[in-house]
Order: structure tokens, then sequence, then C-alpha cells
């Protein structure tokens, strides 16, 4: 089943859309969407998950990541940067599985 972390499994993240990529500073595990259907969506979701959130659109680029063993997630927006936490992660994993 894999790692756990919070409930979240690698085949969670799989059922979320997630894919595994390798870079030159090692795996990671990547949800990544461009501008267009269920933007609004996705960003309330991002509202209700993670802290200080509060973008209403995004013009380039949405990246939720996390390490290859389920550590270290983050958001990248359109250039801004958020360090999750593991429950914020957890959240947004879930959500983002039953949309």
């Amino acid at each position: 089943m894999g790692v756990v972390c919070l409930g979240i499994t690698i085949e969670k993240l799989r059922k979320a859309g997630f894919s595994l990529e390798t870079f030159e500073d090692g795996k990671f595990w990547v949800y990544e969407k461009a501008p267009g259907e269920n933007t609004s969506s996705l960003l309330a979701t991002c509202r209700l998950c993670v802290s200080g959130f509060e973008e209403d659109t995004f013009s380039d680029t949405f990246i939720l990541q996390c390490d290859f063993d389920l550590k270290n997630p983050i958001l990248y927006l359109d250039g801004f940067l958020w360090n999750l936490s593991p429950r914020d992660f957890a959240s947004l994993v879930r959500r983002l599985k039953n949309q």
C-alpha cells in the first residue's frame, strides 16, 4: 500500500491525480493543473485547507507536491510557495480525491 502520512497513502495520491516525477534533486509526487476547468473549485479547496490562503485565481501553474516518502509538502501557485503542514496536505489530498 505504500508509506502512510496522516492517512495518506501512495494509492490515495494516485487516485487524487498525483504522478511520481523524477527531477535533478529527487523524486516527488506531483499534482499539477493549468488554469481552466475546476479552477474555482480547486482554489476553494485550498482556501478551506490552507491557513492564510486567500487566492481566488491563478494565471500560470498550480502544483501540489511532496517528497517521494510523503514528506515536505508544498503548494506552488503562480510563483508563490506555501510550505504545508502534513495535516493541510492530507486534507487537500482527501478533497482532491473526492472531486
